[in-house]
């Protein structure tokens, strides 16, 4: 039987919580932020390590990777910037795929 790496998600929670910012979602490895600015994927290969994609739209991505990795590594996490990613609706559905890109 294969066991899941443990992600803890009350710390990542805490430190953007300590910036205003809410996790509006969290499926797997993905943890899905309010307004879809950015989503942050846990490294399963590092605790406390997780990487910052930001939405293609997003503007603003040196100031907040400036403020997250402040309140991050004040709560012993580290994040690094990875690809961005664009979200694409299923026609019809309720349902979307994130591309990496």
């Amino acid at each position: 039987m294969a066991f899941k790496k443990f992600r803890a998600l009350g710390p990542v929670q805490e430190a953007l919580s300590s910036l205003g910012i809410e996790v509006s979602y969290a499926y797997d490895d993905l943890v899905f932020i309010e307004h879809n600015t950015f989503i942050l994927r846990f490294d399963d290969t590092k605790d406390n390590h997780l990487f910052l994609h930001f939405n293609v739209e997003c503007t603003e991505k040196l100031g907040i990777t400036k403020a997250l990795e402040i309140q991050f590594e004040n709560h012993n996490l580290k994040i690094t910037p990875d690809k961005q990613y664009n979200i694409i609706e299923k026609p019809g559905k309720e349902e979307f795929d994130l591309m990496f890109i």
